[in-house]
């Protein structure tokens, strides 16, 4: 049975598949920094991670547009994210908890 693909809302209805939200290392690299850290800022996440600040920012809008993530403001342009309370997140935080 083929897992049904994940539908995109920021890119007109277009279906990613889980590969598509979950297969790059930048991705990974921020799931587990959260997993560590619990929270971080953006700035925080690119530092620890020795990724560029936009490749970051795309990697954590996509994760959030998947419920695998959530942000709250801190500040005017700060954001804090975390693992959101979604399914999906937590499935992603069982899953780098069996990985380790």
């Amino acid at each position: 049975m083929t897992p049904s693909p994940i539908k995109n809302p920021g890119n007109s209805g277009k279906r990613l598949e889980i590969e598509d939200v979950l297969c790059s290392k930048t991705t990974m690299k921020i799931l587990l920094a959260l997993k560590k850290f619990e929270q971080l800022n953006t700035s925080d996440i690119t530092r620890k991670i020795g990724s560029n600040f936009e490749a970051t920012a795309s990697r954590l809008r996509l994760l959030e547009e998947h419920e695998i993530l959530a942000h709250s403001n801190f500040g005017v342009r700060s954001r804090i994210y975390r693992f959101a309370e979604s399914s999906r997140a937590k499935a992603v935080q069982k899953l780098l908890e069996a990985w380790e």
